[in-house]
């Protein structure tokens, strides 16, 4: 199901949008990203999510249900190169494919030590972190 993503500035007061930006520190860290989103703001009800952006790349992202039960997405992620590349177009419509509960994301990170994609592989038709933990391949995850 293909869901828009939305700007952070429409969905947050100022101060916690500059606090979502100091996030990300490079590119490809979206299930970092996406993860502390979900830690740093439990005062909102934010869901890790995963599928897919531009087609076959796999890509985390955050799901928002405000106070009147909307469901919004977003992704600071793509705030974040919009901000560091000064880019003022729009922000890509993502895929998605499964919402992660908070202590799965949290169980999953602190055993592998690393923030990874959970449920998707990094590229689509290719194999999941677990497939090349399981084979004790985890390295070659990040170079696929």
């Amino acid at each position: 199901m293909t869901v828009h993503i939305e700007r952070i500035k429409h969905l947050f007061p100022k101060d916690v949008c500059k606090k979502m930006l100091e996030i990300p520190t490079d590119y490809g860290q979206c299930a970092y990203n996406s993860a502390k989103a979900m830690m740093d703001f439990m005062n909102y009800d934010i869901a890790y999510c995963e599928g897919w952006i531009n087609g076959d790349m796999g890509h985390a992202f955050n799901k928002l249900v405000d106070d009147n039960g909307n469901v919004h997405y977003f992704d600071i992620s793509q705030e974040y190169i919009k901000y560091r590349d000064h880019n003022n177009g729009s922000l890509s419509d993502v895929e998605l494919e499964n919402e992660v509960k908070f202590d799965v994301v949290l169980k999953t990170f602190n055993e592998d030590k690393v923030a990874h994609l959970i449920t998707v592989p990094i590229w689509r038709g290719g194999k999941t972190y677990a497939y090349f933990k399981e084979k004790g391949l985890e390295e070659l995850y990040f170079d696929y």
